[in-house]
């Protein structure tokens, strides 16, 4: 292996993750539910991208106008309220205009805690207000977290990688005791 091996290992991998987020900002990615809802005068697509969305992490959403409103709002705020049996308090988000989706406003909200909430959806525009609630269920958290899952999978590679080290460097001490003898 060249001298470089390792510098274009790691362009090859922050590359791929740039990519990766690329993607996922860019809506490329489809979203796990869509529920079309009324909210007052508005006809609203709601797009949820995690399902079942997990308790203390943020749920992805993107509240477009459905493709028949005749009217699109110029503000969206997101309210968790818990549900029956959730012990916890309300959690609220302003959803931001999203430029990959004309008319569309793109954020998320955190669900502190697993259980039952319901996501109240306040919109404002010209012609008013308007609410519509979505009813949903936070799972609980995973064991552990993504990222050291990962590190803890890959990391045979890295005895691997130090098995071949050591045998390269004990055949060149082989090889150089040979020649010298």
């Amino acid at each position: 292996m060249g001298k470089g091996w390792r510098a274009r290992t790691c362009a090859v991998v922050v590359a791929g993750l740039l990519a990766a987020a690329r993607v996922a900002l860019a809506h490329d990615i489809p979203p796990a539910t869509l529920t079309t809802v009324r909210a007052g005068p508005y006809s609203l697509v709601v797009a949820r991208y995690a399902e079942p969305p997990r308790s203390g992490a943020e749920l992805p959403l993107l509240v477009s106008p459905a493709p028949d409103a005749p009217v699109a709002p110029t503000a969206v705020w997101v309210v968790a309220r818990p549900g029956l049996g959730t012990d916890a308090t309300p959690t609220r988000a302003v959803l931001a205009p999203d430029p990959d989706a004309p008319g569309g406003f793109a954020g998320g909200v955190r669900l502190p805690v697993a259980g039952a909430w319901l996501l109240d959806l306040l919109v404002d525009g010209p012609a008013g207000p308007g609410q519509a609630t979505l009813a949903v269920t936070a799972a609980a958290p995973h064991a552990m977290p993504v990222w050291l899952g990962w590190l803890l999978g890959l990391s045979p590679l890295a005895g691997v990688g130090g098995l071949v080290w050591w045998q390269r460097r004990y055949l060149r001490a082989l090889e150089a005791a040979a020649g010298a003898g």
